[in-house]
């Protein structure tokens, strides 16, 4: 099939192969693209593209001339009416379950740079199946923050999703935290093609330990909807090594006075907070994993034991420090709470935390160490 774009302006995806496998995911096509043909001129009362009883999934045919598809029919009208979608030269309509004497074939549309009038946006491919949509983007070049979240409210007021697709720049790269974000899909992954290649590389389960570069599983696959199910082994943290790098922050005074200040004015010592402060591996917070923990630590004292809040009053204070959108902030959040809980320190009763317990300090790094070579 020639998915080329009529205006010959549409290069972004850079091979048929990346376009067919895009349309082969989303439609979930276990048969492959059969090319039908090419659908001739509307008329106000629809010319038939298939035939609805018999087609197959599968079947592909592609637009000759401009009108406005109804999939229930499986007609191109010249005229604009509810349920219709306004398909161009050059798009393809797809057939993705087979008709037969009981129910009528269903069809979807794919546009290659679909010209999105109301939000002034032309993404790479528009996917249109059963009335949902969906906007596939590949980026190569660089996109500031400010102009990608334009364009993902844009695709958001005309509810369609989108997912975005990076180059062999990206891959290439040392992505920081704040760039991995920004593209993560859904399912929390990083997806890039690699057209010299061929293939897909979906990344995803993102960890980052203090001290460390980001840690994440990776895969390698020819679709691009892939969602990686199993976590990669990774290296345990250690504890001692992380009780270390901590003190010589301290040492070199690198680390905020005002809240040393505010543990030293409580006869505290930060290098002597509970162990727990160093297990964390959470990806995508401004401050450091011990420095966040060690919040929740905190909050949890200020409660104080026996004592009831609303999650919400906690859970506040936690999302300031991590980036993402709402959904991600929770879910990081979520499994701090869990591993407090889990330790029988806070018990999450529905809207509320109850605190059971408090974190032990130490009163000597001597201590503290020989709590690690025990555990």
């Amino acid at each position: 099939i020639d998915l080329t774009h009529t205006d010959n302006t549409y290069n972004s995806l850079v091979t048929e192969a990346a376009v067919a496998s895009i349309i082969a995911a989303a439609f979930a096509a276990n048969d492959a693209m059969v090319f039908k043909g090419i659908t001739g001129t509307p008329t106000t009362d629809g010319i038939a593209v298939g035939t609805l009883a018999t087609d197959s999934a599968g079947y592909t045919w592609k637009v000759g001339v401009a009108g406005y598809f109804n999939p229930t029919d499986g007609k191109i009208y010249s005229e604009s009416a509810t349920g219709r979608q306004k398909v161009e030269v050059g798009d393809l309509i797809i057939c993705i379950s087979d008709g037969n004497t009981v129910n009528n074939a269903t069809y979807g549309v794919v546009q290659i740079e679909a010209k999105l009038v109301a939000i002034q946006q032309r993404p790479g491919i528009l996917l249109t199946i059963g009335g949902k949509q969906l906007a596939v983007e590949y980026q190569c070049s660089p996109i500031s923050q400010k102009r990608l979240a334009e364009r993902n409210e844009g695709y958001r007021r005309q509810n369609i999703d989108v997912i975005w697709i990076l180059g062999e720049t990206y891959f290439e790269r040392h992505l920081s935290q704040k760039t991995i974000l920004k593209f993560m899909t859904a399912h929390d992954q990083v997806v890039f093609y690699l057209p010299t290649q061929g293939h897909y590389i979906h990344r995803g389960h993102f960890i980052k330990k203090d001290f460390e570069r980001v840690h994440y599983t990776e895969i390698c696959d020819t679709m691009p909807f892939t969602v990686i199910s199993e976590l990669s082994r990774q290296r345990p943290l250690d504890i001692k090594k992380q009780i270390y790098k901590l003190q010589n922050l301290l040492l070199q005074k690198r680390v905020n006075q005002q809240m040393i200040s505010y543990f030293y004015n409580q006869n505290r010592l930060i290098i002597l907070a509970p162990l727990w402060i160093h297990y964390g591996e959470t990806f995508g917070l401004i401050i450091a994993n011990w420095q966040w923990r060690l919040l929740a630590v905190c909050l949890i004292e200020k409660v104080g034991i026996g004592h009831k809040v609303r999650l919400r009053c906690i859970a506040d204070k936690l999302f300031t420090y991590v980036v993402g959108n709402d959904r991600f902030r929770w879910r990081q959040v979520k499994k701090l709470l869990d591993s407090l809980q889990q330790q029988g320190y806070i018990s999450l009763q529905g809207d509320y935390l109850c605190v059971l317990s408090e974190l032990p300090w130490f009163i000597s790094l001597a201590g503290k160490l020989d709590k690690v070579r025990k555990k």
